[in-house]
């Protein structure tokens, strides 16, 4: 695929954006070359360049640097400073310091070929409840109970039932058989649902996905429901007391939970007042698990990005009787945070930095509280040190048994306590025998059969490879595992029945394969902290930080990096210290989809190569950098992934998605896990009204100008009626260079207008700008553009 690039100067004297160069470079080509892109400036404007490519990821190039092979093959979610890239969500939301804007389009401003294999299945019902949840007022439910189940308060004002269509997640019954096959993973394996698939409508319209949209209401299916949801003044909404109401309603089904008041941050000083978490021990007392939604300080909250918050809200925590509880836990990223109890300025600083409805969720930290909990060992960056702050908020928070960790660029079209609820059961009947090495599998149905199948398959290759064998604790030295690890009941095993470990929990679970990292050329692989025997310090590996972590393995995590200073790479910390302690682990095969047909045979030998209780332990592992590209970065689950993004995007009617909806259904996915996805809506949901970088509200910056000496720089003024203007007029340039639909009712709806004024004033914009672009290219750059500038502004 070519990708155009084209420069932009946009400077005061001129009412049209003027293309400086232009340049075609394949994609191959980009990623195998190293790219000079320093040049001089003779205006003294700052440049920032954008490389979009297909599925709509933008990176911004900081000049004088050289773009590099690598930075193709993988995505960050934040800008950073230190690489010579920075991904940019959106070219929309690009804030302009000076007067240069560069837009790029992929051939020829083409959008994706929308991903019709995963878009002809037949929906053989109407609209139904999508309801996962178990029968409470069963006998075989109450006698695992210390109590009964108690409906809980949803955000609408009243009691929640499993029967309202306007409130519960639903979907369609549909002929399975048209739809690809997964090709690793599946839902027989672990009983997940697929009966059921679900269009953006019936995933998040109980969200409010039709709220105020004339778009979504024009097409939404008005057979099913009343559209209750839509009516719900969600801003208003205090999630955080929902969830505590709902958990008071149903405390008796749980341990008792503590006293104390909200947490607003991880302070150090919190420690002493913390009582240790005590496990349940075969009791009736039913467990709680924290969900943690990573973030971080100036993260930009799409509406798409509140629509899965509130399914996860509601599915995991509300319907089922306070079973989760989600908290935003988010990086300050060295922004000074508030005193501990100085309740005021906390409010005003959640009111500053998030969403009015997720104020009350957010749990804060920054690196200065890392260090304080953690002196001994150097580092705390998330890349290389990621469950620190999980490690202590399990600390602050012993009423939680276990803890799911997400990451805000997933997303799950499925419903989200049957995927929490069946990773767990899967997870707790697994036996303990040579468990690590069918972890280090991608699971192939196609050739490894039935999950039992594959069961018997490993255990009837393992022996004689015990020495590769994982069974019990691997202890590494300078850490103290007495009297905590988990002894297997014989000393081999090949000796044992396969009964050691069914009904355990897991004290870890993933959603991608483990693998010993030591010979393999993963790039992680020898980020060893302090431990005595550095780099012979026995390891594993589970990439993609999105996991359930137990109570149990967050405090010994935190007892040895308090007590020894030592640690590993995020993504080897979990897992390795469930291998030094004996601690139980599990992978769950999840269906992971791709966007080309495999051989299943030419698949497993490039997924799992290696000797039994090797697989994926050498140099060419599929972990190892760069081999494999083909496999990881074209499937809907992984650590940098192009096709999760391209298909969320279809299945939200992006892209190709409009042009296919006008003769066919709306694509209609079943359960699918995706990560990343990062590049959704060009809207930003929130920004406080005070700033003066808000995106939506304030115009782009021209070309930055200097005070008069002995005078100071004015204060930004609030945005006035050119300023939408401007704003409008740079949304028209990116949508003509990019392809970014402009959301007119998303954007009126932000900046407080009504609707029907942005989309006159849009279109009045739109025609002058329309009209312009047509004219005579030779009025470019001469003195009469300067006039044309005023006309603009004065529509």
């Amino acid at each position: 695929m070519a990708v155009s690039i084209i420069l932009y100067d946009w400077p005061k004297t001129q009412r049209k954006a003027k293309p400086l160069a232009l340049g075609q470079f394949s994609r191959q080509n980009l990623r195998g070359s190293q790219i000079n892109l320093d040049f001089a400036d003779s205006n003294g404007f700052l440049p920032v360049f954008v490389f979009r490519f297909s599925q709509g990821r933008c990176y911004r190039l900081v000049p004088g640097r050289v773009l590099h092979n690598s930075l193709f093959q993988r995505s960050y979610s934040s800008p950073i400073e230190s690489e010579a890239v920075q991904v940019i969500a959106d070219p929309s939301l690009l804030p302009l310091t000076s007067s240069v804007l560069i837009c790029i389009s992929a051939a020829e401003q083409s959008v994706d070929p929308f991903p019709s294999d995963y878009a002809g299945q037949s929906r053989i019902s109407a609209q139904v409840i999508n309801d996962p949840y178990p029968h409470y007022d069963s006998v075989e439910w109450k006698s695992k109970s210390k109590g009964p189940y108690q409906p809980c308060i949803g955000p609408q004002g009243r009691l929640l039932s499993r029967k309202d269509e306007d409130m519960m997640m639903s979907g369609f019954r549909w002929n399975t058989s048209d739809f690809p096959t997964p090709i690793f993973g599946s839902y027989e394996s672990w009983n997940l649902n697929k009966s059921l698939c679900a269009d953006r409508y019936s995933r998040y319209g109980a969200y409010g996905y039709l709220e105020g949209n004339d778009t979504t209401l024009h097409n939404w299916n008005g057979t099913f429901g009343s559209n209750e949801a839509a009516e719900i003044d969600w801003e208003q909404v205090d999630w955080a007391h929902l969830q505590y109401e709902c958990l008071q309603r149903n405390s008796v089904r749980y341990r008792s939970q503590p006293s104390e008041g909200k947490i607003f941050a991880l302070y150090k000083s919190l420690d002493s007042d913390v009582q240790p978490h005590e496990p349940l021990n075969g009791t009736d007392t039913q467990p709680r698990t924290a969900v943690i939604l990573r973030s971080w300080i100036g993260m930009k909250y799409t509406e798409n990005d509140l629509y899965h918050i509130r399914s996860m809200l509601m599915e995991l925590s509300l319907y089922s009787g306070a079973e989760y509880e989600l908290i935003l836990l988010i990086d300050s990223q060295g922004k000074k945070l508030p005193k501990r109890d100085d309740h005021a300025a906390w409010k005003a600083f959640n009111a500053k930095h998030l969403p009015r409805e997720l104020r009350s969720l957010a749990v804060w930290f920054n690196a200065e509280m890392l260090k304080d909990w953690y002196p001994g060992i150097e580092v705390h960056v998330a890349i290389l040190q990621y469950f620190q702050p999980t490690q202590i908020f399990s600390r602050l928070h012993p009423q939680y048994d276990y803890v799911w960790q997400f990451e805000m660029d997933s997303r799950y079209t499925g419903h989200m306590y049957d995927l929490l609820h069946k990773a767990t059961e899967f997870a707790k009947q697994q036996p303990r025998k040579y468990l690590w090495e069918r972890n280090s599998h991608f699971y192939i149905p196609a050739v490894h059969g039935t999950w039992e199948e594959f069961m018997k398959k490993v255990d009837q290759e393992m022996p004689g490879h015990d020495s590769n064998s994982v069974w019990g604790p691997r202890p590494a030295e300078g850490i103290d595992i007495e009297g905590q690890a988990m002894n297997p009941p014989v000393p081999r095993p090949e000796d044992e029945p396969g009964s050691w470990g069914v009904g355990e929990e897991a004290d870890l679970i993933t959603w991608l394969p483990h693998f010993n990292p030591v010979g393999t050329d993963w790039p992680f692989r020898d980020r060893v902290f302090n431990f005595p025997q550095d780099q012979e310090t026995p390891r594993w590996a589970a990439v993609v930080a999105m996991s359930r972590i137990s109570a149990r393995l967050l405090g010994l995590l935190h007892k040895d990096k308090v007590q020894s200073g030592v640690g590993l790479a995020s993504e080897m910390s979990p897992i390795s210290w469930a291998l030094y302690y004996g601690l139980k682990t599990v992978q769950i095969p999840q269906p992971v989809y791709h966007d080309a047909k495999w051989d299943p045979e030419e698949l497993n030998r490039r997924a799992n190569p290696g000797e039994p209780g090797q697989v994926n332990a050498g140099f060419n592992s599929i972990w190892s950098w760069g081999q494999h590209n083909d496999i990881i970065y074209n499937t809907t689950f992984m650590f940098n992934s192009e096709f999760a993004e391209k298909l969320y995007r279809a299945w939200l009617g992006y892209d190709g998605a409009k042009e296919w909806e006008k003769e066919n259904p709306r694509l209609c996915l079943p359960p699918i896990f995706l990560h990343p996805v990062k590049n959704l809506d060009f809207t930003l949901l929130f920004q406080h009204p005070s700033h003066s970088k808000n995106l939506i509200t304030t115009p782009p910056k021209m070309a930055p100008t200097q005070p008069k000496a002995g005078k100071s720089p004015s204060k930004p003024k609030e945005p006035k009626d050119s300023d939408l203007k401007k704003q409008l007029l740079f949304l028209w340039i990116c949508h003509k260079v990019s392809g970014v639909n402009i959301d007119i009712p998303a954007v009126a709806r932000h900046l407080g207008i009504k609707n029907k004024a942005a989309q006159m004033r849009y279109t009045r914009l739109k025609k002058k700008l329309d009209e312009m672009e047509a004219s005579n290219e030779e009025t470019h750059g001469k003195d009469k553009d300067t006039e044309g500038e005023g006309d603009i502004m004065s529509d």
